[in-house]
């Protein structure tokens, strides 16, 4: 359709519109330096940077293919053009081709001849404006909801020195300010910056738009990209169950225990201290105690239920624990030791049973005279120890027992009298025998008869026997020692 309209004297308006199935799109790729893949320019060109564009024609039935790709200015004049290959097989509809991108705003156009070898020619309808800033946007991660992502960025000048800025903005305002950010770059230089976004409350998708260019510039000069970023919940993880025991290592132990300071009688005189160090990095520490081989052992340690740090544990006892435990639970119920001995495995089982034990054995001796005298015994104990080694230890304690001798006299002399207290019940009426040979031997000796001292004696002897008629046994005895 031709449409011819005049404006003025002189000027005339033509307008021709044609209306065909035939038509074109086009894609502007950048080649990846490090992989060698193309991918999409993100934003608007760079001015001066090599580019590859790709075409894809419809109804390619009705032409016999297209030969140029031209760069077209504001005015339809051409800036540059650029020769296109066609794709084979499936892609026959496909066309390649390089440009280097101008500084100045252009437009793509083709063309080609159709199966009559008539030349055509087709003209994009957007116009593209190159800029000389190159804004990247690094790869996005998962956002989730209660939680921030950093968004970061780099900034490239590739033309004349100056200050640019960098602006971000979403359209749901999960973005927190700051959110612009200045930098001053010389030509070919470059400088990282970052944005925060938050996951918000609720799952949502959001479109962030970033903008760069020169502080004060023409918005059509500045650089866009676009992202488009998708708040999504944590998936909720299964921890896998904790079946490691919390660690416990021993670090030092001050003191020792031999074998002779572990004796059950004394080992109460020896004491020895150590220092431990427990952690459990998974579930956390529950529970820290020690145990000994006769009792529960106090410790020093200071952690919180669930703390997963290391702990240090300090611990005192005495060589009547000789071999000490360790015990660190975790909130699992696992359970890790570590052992503080002194004495080896045989030993310790049969140290648990050991005991003290003191047997005593006294000797009373008493002397009379013929006066009226108390005076009290002489005691003399022996103490033995039984544990793993044999020791003797001398004490020295007043005997309760006391004696008293009476005299008596009659016509010629008066016969002494003996009382003696019994200690115990066989052990008392052996020292009262023992008591009145003693007695009689020493009258014998006097001014008195034997036979005289000795029949008193004697008699005597029946009374205190007669207290127990269960010791009357020993008066054969008695008697054969008086007869030495």
């Amino acid at each position: 359709m031709w449409e011819l309209r005049r404006i003025s004297t002189g000027n005339i308006d033509l307008t021709v519109t044609g209306k065909s199935t035939f038509d074109f799109t086009h894609q502007l790729l950048e080649e990846d330096p490090v992989s060698g893949d193309f991918y999409e320019i993100s934003g608007r060109p760079l001015a001066g940077s090599n580019t590859t564009v790709t075409l894809r024609v419809t109804e390619i039935s009705v032409i016999t293919g297209v030969h140029t790709l031209m760069l077209l200015d504001q005015y339809g004049q051409i800036i540059k053009t650029s020769i296109l290959e066609q794709g084979v097989g499936k892609n026959t509809n496909a066309y390649r081709g390089s440009i280097v991108i101008p500084n100045q705003a252009f437009t793509l156009a083709i063309n080609g001849t159709d199966r009559s070898g008539h030349t055509f020619q087709r003209l994009s309808t957007s116009t593209l404006l190159p800029v000389s800033i190159k804004l990247d946007i690094e790869s996005l991660g998962t956002l989730f909801v209660h939680e921030s992502m950093l968004i970061r960025f780099t900034l490239t000048n590739v033309g004349a020195d100056g200050q640019f800025e960098v602006n971000a903005t979403d359209d749901k305002h999960l973005l927190r300010p700051p959110l612009t950010q200045s930098f001053v770059l010389k030509q070919g230089e470059n400088k990282t910056g970052s944005f925060t976004i938050s996951g918000g409350s609720a799952v949502q998708i959001t479109r962030v738009t970033f903008s760069a260019g020169l502080k004060g510039g023409d918005t059509n000069d500045r650089q866009l990209s676009v992202k488009t970023v998708s708040v999504t919940r944590r998936p909720t993880t299964l921890k896998p169950p904790d079946r490691e025991p919390p660690s416990c290592t021993l670090i030092s132990v001050d003191g020792n225990c031999t074998a002779a300071q572990i004796n059950p009688c004394v080992c109460r005189l020896y004491r020895w201290s150590a220092v431990a160090e427990a952690r459990d990095t998974d579930s956390g520490l529950a529970t820290l105690n020690a145990g000994g081989i006769s009792a529960a052992i106090p410790l020093i340690s200071n952690f919180s239920v669930g703390d997963k740090n290391f702990i240090n544990v300090n611990i005192t006892a005495t060589c009547c624990n000789p071999r000490v435990t360790i015990n660190a639970g975790d909130l699992e119920g696992n359970l890790g030791q570590c052992v503080i001995s002194f004495i080896d495995d045989t030993l310790a089982l049969n140290y648990s049973s050991q005991q003290c034990i003191t047997t005593t054995e006294m000797t009373t001796v008493t002397e009379t005279t013929q006066a009226t005298t108390d005076a009290p015994p002489t005691s003399d104990f022996k103490t033995t120890y039984h544990g793993f080694t044999q020791s003797t230890e001398e004490l020295t304690s007043p005997s309760s027992l006391n004696s008293s001798l009476g005299a008596q006299s009659n016509a010629d002399m008066k016969p002494t009298t003996i009382a003696a207290i019994s200690v115990g019940a066989s052990l008392g009426t052996i020292i009262t025998v023992l008591l009145v040979l003693y007695v009689v031997k020493k009258t014998l000796a006097g001014k008195v008869s034997s036979q005289s001292i000795a029949s008193k004696s004697a008699n005597t002897w029946k009374d205190a026997n007669a207290e127990s008629s269960a010791e009357g046994r020993n008066y054969h005895k008695a008697h054969e020692l008086y007869d030495i």
